[in-house]
């Protein structure tokens, strides 16, 4: 094989000088609303109110495990309603902490951060666009949003402050480590008897690679 072509299957495991770890992490709640659009429209009264109960505890079972088990920055967390806002770097009453209650005079000084979802990964805006050379300009996809998905089971993915995704080796979420945290994975366990709504463990997955990406 030739050289160049092996040193392109060698993936860099440490940040560069230039590359800081985040200095906070905004965390996206879910309402899940394709789910709730649809159980709307359809007046299916039953499996919407099921719907926004999984997705309470959802939502909790996250908040629990980065209360717990994420501790090498801040952590916050926002409403998946007022991602615009967020992308927009609106963030006064919106950026909650971990009881829910807004954080008030919230400012941010640079783009040092990032932006944590739970869903299905999808496509960087980039690579949608390079797949789809027909795209317009003003096509309305987005990196998080999107229904192109890069994979088949829900997992951490870590965005920029612009909602698109990191690229490897920079940590993103598919390349976390598998780590037990203090409680046992199960703690945090969640899967819903109804709904594509599951939660595991994965801050301290998340934590620990960070942590030797940046040498922390």
């Amino acid at each position: 094989m030739p050289l160049n072509t092996s040193a392109q299957l060698i993936v860099r495991q440490r940040a560069h000088a230039d590359e800081l770890p985040p200095k906070f992490i905004l965390i996206q709640l879910s309402s899940f609303q394709n789910k709730v659009a649809y159980y709307t429209k359809t007046r299916q009264a039953g499996k919407l109110a099921e719907l926004r109960k999984d997705a309470d505890v959802f939502n909790k079972k996250m908040i629990a495990d980065y209360t717990d088990n994420f501790t090498i920055c801040p952590i916050y967390f926002f409403a998946d309603t007022n991602f615009l806002d967020i992308k927009a770097k609106k963030f006064d009453g919106l950026v909650m902490d971990k009881d829910l209650h807004p954080v008030r005079n919230f400012k941010v000084a640079d783009t040092n951060y990032c932006i944590l979802t739970f869903n299905h990964p999808s496509m960087s805006t980039t690579d949608y666009s390079s797949t789809n050379p027909k795209v317009s300009a003003d096509d309305p996809y987005d990196a998080y949003y999107a229904n192109t998905s890069v994979g088949n089971r829900q997992r951490p993915v870590l965005l920029n402050p612009d909602f698109t995704y990191r690229h490897k080796p920079l940590p993103n979420g598919a390349n976390n480590k598998v780590v037990t945290p203090a409680k046992g994975r199960e703690y945090y366990r969640f899967e819903s008897k109804t709904f594509d709504i599951s939660y595991k463990a994965n801050a301290a997955g998340l934590q620990r690679k960070i942590e030797l990406f940046y040498g922390l």
